[in-house]
């Protein structure tokens, strides 16, 4: 199970490849999710010098870098997973970003270009500013929507390559009369994905804290994002398919990654947003190394 991590395409490729972060197949995350983030040019708001748009050479390729609070947002054109990452002060006014495996993601000159690295370190492109825009932030989801978004990428990853595995959700704090699924969201899952078990754990606990929904659906799609990756590698394939039967997104108190059982548990912070949860590339590191 354990390969190159350079091999696969992490985060500091997804400026060059977009679309390989999005499931791909129609009714998908690529062709129906909404973005996480405004991200557009912010020609009706204040603008904020810390936040803005850069594209190559060729204007083929952008990204959002948004430096407004107290780790660097990126977000890549085409890309539906805002990394999160360290500002580290190099030489000469040069500020490397990076996540928290410790990869290099980018590097952003005193005068505003920025170089993209490869997955394998080396640089990948140049970028230059070209407008502000508006901070990166999540978008508010209901317990709805990420039960459809389950639906479609479970779909998604039992189509191609042929992962079956089921979502479900577990709110921090649950009564324990909760904890069992009414009928009508078992109603719900089946008219969603038929065949396919997705449940979540006291909707009515998400829908009385509407910002955890956010984090919860974001937590949602970059391990849909990680597993999506990882199953295009026949070996991933084999191995998750025997190990893996169901994904857990979890609410607690430190994000985090486990195996528990035949389950993978993703862990999320509700109140912390973004900075959350887990990447999908660190997610992808834990399977590789632990599977």
């Amino acid at each position: 199970m354990r390969r190159r991590l350079a091999a696969i395409l992490t985060a500091a490729t997804i400026g060059m490849s977009g679309p390989v972060f999005a499931l791909e197949e129609p009714g998908s995350a690529a062709s129906v999710a909404e973005p996480l983030a405004e991200a557009n040019p912010a020609t009706d708001s204040v603008e904020d010098p810390r936040v803005g748009y850069f594209v190559s050479e060729t204007e083929k390729y952008g990204f959002v870098l948004d430096r407004t609070g107290e780790k660097g947002l990126l977000r890549f054109d085409q890309s539906v997973e805002i990394l999160v990452l360290d500002m580290v002060p190099g030489p000469q006014g040069v500020t490397y970003l990076k996540d928290r495996l410790g990869t290099t993601i980018l590097r952003l000159m005193p005068w505003g270009g920025a170089t993209v690295y490869d997955a394998d370190g080396t640089e990948g492109g140049a970028f230059g500013f070209k407008t502000l825009v508006k901070p990166l932030a999540l978008q508010p989801r209901d317990d709805v929507y990420v039960r459809g978004r389950a639906a479609e990428i479970s779909r998604a990853l039992a189509a191609e390559p042929g992962f079956d595995v089921t979502f479900h959700f577990e709110p921090a704090l649950v009564q324990q009369e909760a904890r069992v699924v009414n009928t009508e969201n078992k109603m719900a899952a089946r008219a969603l994905a038929p065949g396919k078990g997705v449940s979540l754990v006291s909707s009515r606990a998400v829908q009385d804290r509407p910002p955890s929904a956010g984090t919860l659906n974001d937590t949602l799609e970059v391990a849909g994002l990680a597993l999506t990756r990882l199953v295009s590698d026949e070996l991933a394939l084999e191995v998750m398919s025997e190990k893996i039967a169901s994904v857990i997104i979890r609410a607690g108190a430190k994000s985090g990654i486990s195996l528990e059982n035949q389950d993978l548990v993703v862990t999320y912070v509700p109140e912390r947003g973004l900075l959350g949860r887990p990447s999908s590339a660190e997610i992808e590191r834990f399977l590789l190394d632990n599977l």
